[in-house]
């Protein structure tokens, strides 16, 4: 049984249990042999990753997350490999195709042994959990949180089965307490709660199999999302005309780098020149200009003392990318209202949303959304809760769903950043990136990935593949700069050049 690459489309839970359901009744695949062909995907995904394990410790719940587990069990002692299995449920009350499985471990000569929480840790090879797959709902429950204590505490390699137990297949976020895994195999169908909130730090690698299912039984739910591949997005600009001028790239104009914040700013101005815009200008505190002359000349840096100043600046503009070192004084909120009355297409980031946030702008912003005006929305988790006046756990909960209720609230394509980063169009569907690394957790990501956006709207690309090619860029560009240097000391400003050369196709 091989695996496949992961599918772009993003299903619910829910889903994937009516596809498992269809390809067994409307399609004769026994339950039984996809249990044992998800098992059979577990073990060789173990033993390509970890060859030769020492052991192999097995944690099984109940149905048919651990009746793969069973399966992996049984193929390991098959195997001459020392296995063992964990079980958090009596096997006398399972049922269907997870008790077969479990006596087929048997049949095997798999020891199996109830959990005890004081017995000691496994010592050697490779653990699988099998305990909780995606059926979970709501916290994970005493015992298995203590089996997931136990996973975790060992120090060994994990191999988790669907989704790592503990981990709401929906979300992404962690339902009380989670398993740590190295690899999560996975069946099917992908499900959207693997990609975003905590999944990612929490399940590892992926490796997907439809475990041979039909197409049609694919294709017959309509996903929840849909992951985005930059090869894909890349095809959305097209080359250049021998006799291009600047002008027919577009004018962004980034406003804010308040006193103190002017470098949020610079870097946004050098992203939206770097990345094709025709021509960039800056309207800052006068204080930042002579910064923006050296640091890159080409961007047209003008000082701006009050909003009023900056009304030509607007008038030349195709594009506006409002927020970065913005700030939240009078000066703040009159560059922020000048650039909602512009009626051009809009970036918001940083304190523009904050100040958006606070009730500042609401009649501006009013008349932008009756206008049907172009707006992108890009907030972390924190500036995302105070849009919507919930917490940052209530955003991290359920990042689709908030940012659809952004996307709605404010008519905006939103850009929701963080681990799995979330795209939302008012009444559309969402997209999520699966690229980006933990060493993107640096100041000025944000600034750059602003600048970026302004950039792709202004070479003529709409709203939502704007965003979703800058999104993936910036992502991608990150990810090759972590795969020469590591993680630590990656800058903002690291990525511009790199996504440079990813949107050339070099």
């Amino acid at each position: 049984m091989t695996s496949t690459s992961l599918p772009l489309a993003l299903h619910s839970a829910a889903a994937v249990r009516a596809m498992d359901a269809a390809a067994i009744h409307e399609h004769g695949i026994p339950g039984a042999v996809l249990m044992k062909r998800a098992g059979r995907v577990c073990f060789e995904a173990l033993l390509a990753r970890w060859p030769e394990p020492e052991a192999i410790t097995v944690f099984c719940g109940g149905g048919n997350n651990g009746g793969d587990g069973y399966v992996v069990a049984a193929l390991a002692k098959q195997a001459q490999i020392p296995v063992s299995v964990i079980h958090l449920v009596d096997p006398d009350n399972l049922k269907g195709d997870a008790a077969r499985a479990y006596h087929f471990a048997r049949q095997e000569g798999v020891p199996c042994a109830a959990f005890d929480s004081k017995q000691a840790l496994p010592t050697a090879g490779v653990i699988v959990d099998a305990l909780l797959g995606t059926g979970l709902s709501g916290q994970v429950r005493a015992d298995m949180a203590a089996a997931i204590g136990v996973i975790n505490q060992a120090g060994l390699p994990v191999l988790a089965v669907d989704i790592a137990s503990g981990i709401d297949a929906d979300t992404g976020a962690i339902l009380g307490a989670a398993v740590q895994a190295q690899v999560t195999c996975t069946f099917i169908g992908a499900k959207v709660g693997l990609f975003t909130g905590a999944a990612p730090g929490c399940c590892g690698e992926l490796v997907f199999a439809d475990l041979e299912v039909p197409a049609e039984v694919l294709a017959g739910q309509h996903p929840v999302a849909t992951r985005l591949e930059l090869a894909d997005l890349l095809q959305l600009l097209s080359t250049r005309s021998r006799v291009a001028h600047k002008g027919d790239f577009g004018h962004v104009l980034v406003m804010g780098g308040d006193l103190g914040f002017g470098g949020a700013a610079l870097m946004t101005a050098e992203a939206s020149a770097r990345l094709g815009a025709g021509l960039t200008s800056l309207a800052t505190r006068p204080e930042n200009t002579l910064a923006m002359n050296v640091r890159c000349p080409e961007v047209m840096a003008a000082s701006i003392r009050t909003g009023v100043e900056v009304t030509p600046l607007l008038e030349k503009a195709t594009v506006i990318a409002v927020g970065p070192g913005l700030g939240r004084q009078a000066w703040s909120q009159q560059l922020l209202l000048a650039a909602l009355e512009s009626f051009q297409p809009l970036v918001l980031d940083a304190d523009a949303l904050n100040l958006i946030a606070d009730g500042v702008a609401a009649v501006a912003l009013a008349e932008r959304q009756q206008a049907g005006t172009v707006n992108v929305m890009t907030p972390h988790p924190g500036e995302a809760a105070r849009l919507l006046s919930v917490t940052t756990a209530e955003v991290q909960a359920d990042r689709l769903a908030a940012a659809k209720r952004l996307a709605e609230k404010y008519s905006a394509v939103v850009v929701l950043k963080g681990a799995g980063t979330v795209i939302a169009e008012p009444g559309g569907q969402c997209f999520v990136c699966t690229q980006g690394n933990p060493g993107m957790a640096s100041g000025g990501m944000g600034d750059v990935l602003t600048g970026m956006v302004a950039s792709l709207l202004a070479q003529g690309l709409a709203a939502l593949p704007a965003a979703q090619l800058a999104v993936c860029l910036h992502a991608q560009a990150a990810d090759e700069q972590v795969a020469r240097y590591g993680e630590r000391g990656l800058l903002a400003t690291d990525l511009i050049p790199a996504a440079r050369a990813l949107l050339n196709g070099l």
